[in-house]
């Protein structure tokens, strides 16, 4: 779809004189012969263009921020003196929602607005001999075009919402900015959640950055790609701007869901000006953990804990050579009920990856971070090729309940929506090491071979108001003894920018009710010619399987079956291994005992019994044919375990072939015994 069909079919019709005359300005540039004079006509009507819009951005801005204070201070007025009835609450909550949907509609009209602009500049770099797009980018991003924040206005709707729900205040946070989804999904998660305050005696910093260490042979990324039982990951966290002197040393262990464990994050404050003494285990922070004793605070089980991570921690960095590798950064917002953990939610925007290794030219150097990284985007004087950014938001949903409780509906709706797309399992470490260090990877994420994949889903509408969105999440869960515990990851696109949507597909369980009615439906699955093709398929899986490939975590379906944005790699119990050796055996038993028999008779009727020695030959045979069978069956259904291949993990015609084979020799051995009798000599 070109795109300015796909404007004009997004365009909210009450804003159509305010967006950009895209028609208009595509006629400028078929003008014949292109020249100078044009060019500057083109750019006049561009930049009117581009003022409309932010005029009217200002006036909307303008009219949303009026009224939502309008609410607030009928809802105060409410509050203080308790004068008015049910209805005059539901009209000012019925407001608050009205003011959400015209923000979520002037993000969406910005952003339409925002790429328009930005095709228009590429196609006229196209058909002109004038290259203008990065200088008028440049230009225009000056003049503060591009850079909508509308988080002020959405906390503020927080605040009103959090009141109407507890009756009461609380304090304000700012969060980071996002595009078009992203306050999607913020304003829906506002209407449960308030936006959670760390520290009120202080401004919120949103920051986040993380140093992860490995070794130059990327042991931890390699054994967290490979789903390794207990991989570890090493890194040091601080929050907010740089000159923060508090950073925490983390250690997260990561368990397989068939252990039965949960995944542990273990961490301990530490001075930034000893960090770089840690690494080299020339600092120990025994003064750290006396000081906790004088205190009081916490238990000697707990210090002897804390204690034992940093030697842990110390042994595994100077024994395996860990060293800085790779930064992530990323702004934060968080959302819960003060004191509550049963729902709590992050929202992680404008996530980055730095490399920190001297590998090539010094970047970090002697120091255990590099000095010329701040927390504010963008990272002014850093190589393109030492960073790279992430193109969707992660959203963290944490849940703790009681087993048997399901969520709350609202969280059903959001993780299940069309804002979200699963990804579980996705590593922010992992992420920016295929990226940024390709050449030291031997396994790459799963997600990486799809990262150009559109997520946005088209045609769907979320329960905050009634418009079209696009936009996804990614999902993990895991849990505890005692409570339901899960955690579930998300990807968010910011931005709706294109109509063009690519699918991929990801597998069905075996015998969910899509494989089954597919299966039904397909008549090579109830047909002679189903039995051929699957034998001929089978042969040849079998023999390409002798060449083993390892347990790799991230293989893809090969069927389209039920449309989703990325492909998922399936868990595979490792019993299932373990069950498909021992079918072979079983199979292998028969054949053994077949041939058993067989070779008896070949013996004792050599050179008396002609006939019972044929017969005997041909039972060798079929001996033969069952252990090739069994084998190549076994090859086969371990390359389809290995693949993650959708169901079809048996055989029907085979046991059936063997049964009528088997049936038939004994209805031979039968009627030479009847046609010539017993025990007589041939």
């Amino acid at each position: 779809m070109k795109f300015s069909k796909y404007l004009r079919s997004e365009l909210l019709h009450e804003w159509r004189p305010h967006y950009i005359d895209y028609k208009e300005l595509k006629t400028l540039l078929k003008v014949p012969d292109f020249g100078a004079a044009h060019e500057l006509a083109f750019l006049d009507i561009l930049e009117e263009e581009i003022e409309k819009v932010h005029s009217f951005k200002a006036i909307k801005w303008t009219e949303l921020t009026r009224r939502e204070k309008h609410c607030k201070t009928h809802l105060q007025s409410y509050l203080k003196t308790q004068v008015g009835s049910d209805t005059d609450l539901a009209h000012i909550e019925r407001e608050i929602r009205e003011i959400a949907l015209e923000i979520k509609e002037l993000s969406r009209f910005l952003t339409l607005n925002n790429t328009a602009v930005l095709k228009i500049l590429k196609k006229h770099d196209k058909q002109t001999q004038f290259n203008i797009t990065e200088v008028f980018m440049l230009r225009m991003e000056s003049r503060g075009y591009g850079k909508e924040d509308f988080d002020p206005l959405v906390i503020s709707l927080s605040e009103l919402w959090d009141q109407l729900r507890t009756r009461g205040s609380r304090e304000r946070v700012d969060p980071p900015g996002g595009g078009e989804n992203v306050t999607e999904v913020k304003l829906f998660i506002l209407q449960h959640l308030p936006v959670l305050v760390f520290d009120e005696n202080s401004d919120p910093d949103p920051a986040i950055s993380s140093v992860y260490l490995d070794n130059d042979e990327l042991d931890l990324y390699h054994e967290r790609t490979s789903k390794r039982e207990g991989a570890q990951a090493l890194r040091l966290r601080w929050y907010g701007k740089t000159s923060n002197n508090r950073i925490f040393i983390e250690r997260k262990t990561h368990h397989e869901e068939w252990v039965g464990l949960d995944s542990v994050k273990e961490r301990l404050p530490i001075k930034e000006k000893n960090v770089n003494a840690f690494l080299k285990g020339e600092f120990k922070m025994d003064g750290y953990f006396r000081k906790l004793r004088q205190q009081g605070k916490l238990s000697e089980a707990e210090i002897t804990k804390m204690a034992q991570l940093v030697d842990e921690v110390q042994t595994a960095v100077l024994s395996r050579g860990l060293k800085p590798a790779i930064r992530t950064f990323y702004n934060r917002i968080a959302f819960q009920v003060p004191n509550d953990s049963r729902v709590r939610i992050s929202l992680d925007t404008d996530l980055h990856m730095i490399r920190e290794d001297n590998n090539g030219h010094p970047r970090s150097a002697e120091n255990w971070r590099r000095r010329d990284v701040g927390t504010t985007l963008p990272f002014q004087g850093v190589h393109p090729s030492d960073f790279v950014g992430f193109p969707h938001a992660i959203l963290e949903v944490k849940l703790q309940t009681q087993y048997g409780v399901e969520p709350p509906d609202w969280v059903t709706i959001l993780t299940n929506g069309p804002l979200v797309e699963a990804a579980p399992k996705f590593s922010k470490f992992a992420h920016g090491v295929a990226n940024l260090l390709p050449d030291r990877v031997l396994l790459i994420p799963f997600w990486l071979p799809q990262m150009h994949v559109d997520i946005r889903k088209p045609g769907s509408t979320t329960s905050t108001a009634g418009r079209t969105s696009e936009g996804t999440v990614a999902v993990t869960t895991s849990e505890s003894p005692g409570h339901h515990s899960s955690s579930r990851e998300a990807l968010v696109h910011p931005a709706a920018c294109d109509s063009e949507h690519v699918k991929i597909a990801i597998m069905d369980e075996p015998n969910s009710p899509q494989t089954t009615a597919r299966r039904m439906s397909d008549p090579a699955h109830s047909s002679v010619r189903r039995s051929f093709r699957q034998f001929i398929d089978f042969v040849g899986n079998a023999l390409r399987g002798l060449r083993m490939q390892g347990y790799g975590a991230f293989r893809y379906p090969s069927q389209s079956v039920q449309e989703k944005r990325l492909a998922i790699p399936l868990r595979v119990d490792p019993k299932v291994f373990i069950q498909n050796e021992r079918t072979f055996l079983q199979w292998v038993k028969l054949g053994v005992l077949v041939g058993a028999i067989a070779t008896g008779m070949i013996n004792f009727t050599a050179g008396s019994n002609p006939r019972l020695h044929m017969y005997g030959i041909a039972m060798s045979f079929m001996a033969i044919a069952i252990i090739v069978y069994s084998f190549l069956l076994y090859l086969w259904r371990g390359r389809k375990i290995r693949n993650r291949d959708d169901g079809g993990y048996d055989f029907a015609w085979g046991p059936l072939v063997i049964v009528a084979l088997l049936s038939g020799l004994l209805l031979v051995n039968v009627y030479i015994q009847f046609k010539f009798g017993l025990g007589v000599s041939y």
